[in-house]
């Protein structure tokens, strides 16, 4: 999974310096389902949410679709917890 916080005044579009991992990097929020770690790491976003100033993406792994997550607010009313289907084997 991946996680990052941006401000409020971040939209679709906009292409941000940050850090991941402590690491310097860029991200870009393609469309309304993509936030991309350039310059090539397209990440679907599973949740969005709003807190004060802050927007927190929570996104799939890499190559996940968006349908392979289930969120769950049942134990936390104010929040989500994220995970990945488990696939029958």
């Amino acid at each position: 999974m991946f996680i990052i916080s941006m401000p409020k005044t971040f939209k679709v579009g906009d292409t941000v310096d940050c850090r991941i991992n402590a690491a310097p990097a860029r991200v870009t929020w393609r469309d309304a389902g993509t936030l991309v770690i350039e310059p090539d790491d397209p990440r679907n976003i599973i949740s969005t949410e709003t807190d004060g100033e802050l927007t927190h993406f929570f996104c799939g792994d890499k190559r996940v679709a968006q349908s392979e997550y289930e969120m769950d607010s049942s134990f936390f009313p104010d929040g989500v917890i994220v995970s990945e289907r488990r696939r029958p084997r």
